[in-house]
């Protein structure tokens, strides 16, 4: 019995996707330390969060968040039977309603914390954010993900989103406090909004992959992603252009950074984060059958990873 009842808890963590969860917290924090709280500190700028008002703001979106992966799996469970038959948990370690009724509990906890917090920080606009993730959340997992582009396009926004909320928290609260940063303010923008596009652009590019992989499960239950719409050669062609592109950005990240005295976060670009997206590119081209593109997915996570941990390199040239 307490077997089982391990089974079920450990299934109910794969469920809601515990490592992405872990990695989602870790970008809110890395977001928090490296590229908001370490400008205030140079400014002297009280923040408006303090450790355990920002813990409650991470749990509010990562409770919506794995709301967000149960739902995904129970209206993908047709598709990961025959995509992932061994990675499956509804139906086979889990009956398939708890997909749907893990998305409306989570979420419902987590959209109630939220609006307690806007209450409680006296900024009732700080709760259509986690709405309008809610809400994106839904019209992926029942619509967005079937549609040719826009299934792709949600995720690289919930990505982008990911790296830019933190920073959107602290805009709306700063006149709350009456502190408001004014010489680091743009360096703030300017590097979130950078990192969020890195995290947009290559989750983009990652789910092209991932329905490359996902092709025949995903043509079974009438998807209409790249690979089925334009076929897997044309979309093969399609990630090495977008990959070329975001080379092109690496690029001027790297001019950036440089122009903005962050030489230590320029040398890793130049060092790993750019040398590593060559190898992707190589990857790419060379990439035939579905063992190559899931190599490719797991090294476009890792280097999703890399990015990340690169932001606590920031603060050192400014130190």
């Amino acid at each position: 019995m307490k077997k089982l009842m391990f089974g079920k808890i450990v299934a109910f963590f794969q469920l809601i996707r515990w490592y992405n969860l872990l990695i989602a917290a870790g970008v809110f924090y890395f977001t928090r330390w490296f590229l908001v709280e370490a400008f205030l500190s140079i400014e002297k700028v009280h923040s408006p969060f303090n450790e355990w008002t920002f813990l409650w703001l991470v749990v509010n979106y990562l409770l919506i968040m794995a709301g967000g992966y149960a739902l995904n799996d129970y209206y993908d469970v047709g598709m990961d039977e025959i995509n992932r038959t061994d990675k499956t948990i509804l139906r086979r370690k889990l009956p398939i309603e708890m997909g749907i009724r893990t998305f409306f509990v989570l979420v419902l906890i987590g959209l109630l914390s939220a609006l307690g917090q806007a209450i409680v920080m006296r900024e009732k606009y700080l709760f259509i954010f986690p709405v309008f993730v809610a809400g994106l959340l839904w019209f992926y997992s029942t619509k967005f993900k079937r549609d040719f582009f826009w299934g792709n396009f949600s995720i690289a926004l919930l990505a982008f989103l990911n790296v830019l909320l933190i920073f959107l928290h602290y805009m709306m609260l700063f006149p709350i406090v009456k502190d408001i940063p004014t010489y680091v303010y743009p360096v703030i923008f300017k590097l979130t909004f950078l990192y969020a596009c890195l995290a947009a652009i290559v989750s983009f590019i990652r789910e092209v992959v991932k329905d490359m992989v996902d092709i025949k499960g995903d043509k079974e239950f009438g998807c209409k992603n790249f690979p089925i719409v334009w076929g897997v050669k044309k979309t093969k062609h399609f990630l090495l252009v977008l990959e070329v592109i975001f080379l092109l950005f690496l690029a001027f990240m790297v001019y950036f950074l440089w122009g903005f005295r962050s030489h230590y976060v320029f040398l890793f670009f130049v060092v790993v984060l750019v040398p590593f997206w060559i190898f992707v590119i190589r990857e790419t081209w060379s990439a035939k059958e579905e063992k190559d593109f899931k190599q490719l997915a797991l090294l476009l996570k890792i280097y999703m990873i890399a990015g990340i941990l690169s932001m606590q390199l920031i603060p050192e040239s400014w130190a």
